[in-house]
């Protein structure tokens, strides 16, 4: 019988891991069908894309309850493919805030539930790990610790590795006279942070003006195109050849040290998520480098922003690059610190 998947990916990052395990998986079996409601990287790889739906992943809790009838309407979308399809196999990835809620009407339907990147709940909502106890068959980790912790919980859960690891540690670092600015992938954390940016690259120019500055935008957004080159393809192909960079926390961070560029780290939202935040995150860092270092190892920028700082804080660590490589071998090294198992083969050999 002819077995069928469906990955469920709702943001550019969780997009890019999901093509990344499509790939693997048709290496071992090229005749699966495998349909998503993804983004372009997972229909590069072979999926059957239904529906782009990463242009619509937010952060924060306001943003998301702007979303809400939008992700009422996909759910009901995702249900109704499902059954018509007769899947019976689900891989959700991260996308914590609607795959959760999925999880648990999917595995009341009885479909077995693959959770690939699963919640970060060492750094909020510890309460999650209940979730993936109930209504997830297999719990795919990315950070090695993870495993530990859920299967104190009795959870199902596998670190598998991380797809960053093998990728940016062969990417050769080669800076030019370039300056690279990524505000995140979300509408919501371009909005706050491209102002920011503005500011600090109106300084840096008249300190370095024979540099170029570069923005990574995966959407298009209304702003002066005069103070950036725009760059819409992947991130860490201008990455490795900045002298330096400013990134919003998240999946770049991590991107970013493997890399071994020097860069220092922002988060902003609006003021009530802020305040949500800090009143639910657990970890000391914004960053994933610091948290998994558990020191402030690049610099972090967090929400009330001082542009004159990170101007002088910038100029300091692009003269720093023997601290990046260090950085980087750690990182490298606390990966591989765990074996890790193969994530398409737990998906092929426990599939229904």
């Amino acid at each position: 019988m002819e077995k069928k998947f469906l990955i469920i990916a709702g943001e550019e990052s969780g997009d890019k891991n999901a093509s990344r395990l499509i790939n693997k998986l048709k290496k071992i079996d090229k005749d699966i069908k495998i349909y998503a409601f993804a983004g372009k990287h997972s229909e590069k790889e072979g999926a059957y894309l239904i529906k782009n739906i990463t242009h619509h992943g937010e952060v924060g809790f306001v943003e998301i309850f702007d979303k809400f009838s939008y992700y009422y309407n996909l759910r009901k979308e995702i249900l109704k493919f499902i059954e018509r399809e007769n899947i019976k196999n689900i891989i959700l990835v991260d996308f914590p805030g609607f795959n959760l809620h999925m999880a648990k009407i999917l595995k009341e339907k009885g479909k077995r539930v693959f959770y690939y990147v699963i919640p970060q709940i060492w750094a909020w909502g510890n309460w999650r790990w209940k979730y993936l106890y109930k209504y997830v068959d297999f719990s795919l980790c990315i950070f090695p610790f993870e495993e530990e912790i859920l299967r104190k919980n009795g959870v199902n859960a596998f670190y598998v590795g991380n797809p960053l690891i093998e990728e940016n540690e062969r990417i050769e670092y080669l800076p030019k006279k370039i300056f690279s600015f990524l505000p995140g992938s979300r509408k919501s954390e371009i909005k706050v942070l491209l102002p920011v940016y503005e500011k600090i690259a109106d300084k840096l120019k008249k300190i370095y003006p024979s540099h170029s500055f570069k923005i990574s935008l995966l959407k298009d957004f209304k702003f002066n195109k005069e103070k950036f080159e725009v760059h819409k393809g992947d991130a860490r192909d201008i990455l490795k050849i900045s002298e330096g960079a400013f990134i919003a926390s998240g999946t770049a961070t991590l991107e970013a040290a493997l890399i071994g560029i020097p860069f220092l780290i922002f988060y902003k939202v609006s003021n009530i998520t802020y305040f949500l935040a800090k009143l639910f995150v657990k970890v000391k860092y914004a960053g994933i480098p610091n948290i998994l270092l558990k020191n402030e190892e690049i610099k972090e920028y967090i929400q009330n922003i001082n542009i004159d700082k990170a101007v002088e804080d910038f100029k300091k660590i692009i003269e720093e690059k023997e601290k990046f490589i260090r950085i980087k071998n750690e990182l490298i090294n606390l990966f591989k610190e765990k074996r890790a198992c193969a994530p398409e083969k737990i998906i092929i050999e426990n599939s229904l």
